[in-house]
């Protein structure tokens, strides 16, 4: 699938500030931050947890762990 994209379009440049965050993530939070990013388009959008569950094989208990992880190391809004 991604073998098909020119290179722009597969490739991310990070700050280095973002960088020395993701290297301090569990695997399982890493796993989960990447498959909600290939989700975002630039707008809100709602994955709920079997649907992470489903998209990265984590179990749903993990998910959760994952989900802490990530919003504690990084400003992500959540509407409430």
């Amino acid at each position: 699938m991604y073998k098909d994209l020119p290179l722009e379009q597969r490739s991310i440049m990070l700050p280095a500030s973002v960088l020395d965050t993701l290297k301090d993530l569990p695997a399982g939070a890493l796993k989960v931050l990447i498959y909600l990013c290939s989700c975002n388009q630039g707008q809100p959008f709602a994955a709920s947890i079997p649907t992470i569950t489903d998209a990265t094989g984590i179990q749903q208990r993990s998910v959760i762990a994952a989900l802490n992880s990530v919003f504690r190391a990084m400003p992500i809004s959540v509407p409430r």
